[in-house]
């Protein structure tokens, strides 16, 4: 009688074999899982992180865009500002605060890029030339951005490609993504300060 109820009570080597190919499948399945939740994770954390440092690039490019500076090229009375406007390129000469880092005068240049579509911003203080002391950002964007001036604002803006005013600079810029219903990059509209010369 023993004999039965020791033979009846252990593990065959078949069920061995079964429990532990289970045991597999299950740890396989919840590995996956936990591979495939890491990855989630890092996806969604990398796509924050882009999405916030955007918000703080477009932050800075607002309050810079508005605080644009008339600054003359030379000391006669008449010559051209610093300011270049094109559908694919601005530059500008903007001033940081001792609260935003390095105070002084900073020299911008924006480009847009088209394939694949980017913003590419470049700062360096004015006046000196000194490669170490470039800044350079860049902005993905999911179709072509384009800069576009105004020399008016209110209900009827109009709007142009190209700043053709030598000194004075625009009322309204913006950037923007044309041709689109649903544009990644939300469009930047910027009323920039009037009659701000450089102290």
């Amino acid at each position: 009688m023993n004999k039965h109820l020791n033979k009846g009570s252990g593990f065959t080597l078949l069920e061995m074999l079964v429990a532990m190919a289970i045991t597999s499948v299950l740890l396989t399945v919840i590995y996956g899982s936990f591979y495939q939740g890491i990855r989630s994770w890092q996806s969604i954390s990398a796509h924050n992180e882009a999405e916030q440092q955007q918000f703080l690039l477009r932050q800075h490019l607002r309050q810079q865009l508005q605080s644009s500076l008339l600054i003359n090229t030379s000391q006669d009375r008449n010559s051209n500002i610093e300011f270049i406007g094109r559908e694919d390129h601005l530059e500008f000469i903007a001033q940081l605060s001792p609260l935003q880092g390095n105070a002084g005068l900073y020299n911008y240049r924006i480009t847009l890029q088209d394939e694949p579509a980017a913003i590419h911003i470049q700062i360096s203080p004015y006046g000196i030339e000194n490669e170490s002391q470039l800044q350079q950002h860049s902005l993905k964007a999911d179709s072509t951005l384009r800069i576009e001036y105004s020399d008016s604002s209110g209900s009827s803006v109009n709007w142009i490609d190209r700043w053709p005013y030598q000194n004075r600079l625009p009322q309204l810029i913006r950037i923007y993504q044309p041709d689109t219903l649903h544009p990644e990059w939300l469009p930047l509209t910027v009323e920039v300060r009037r009659h701000r010369h450089a102290i």
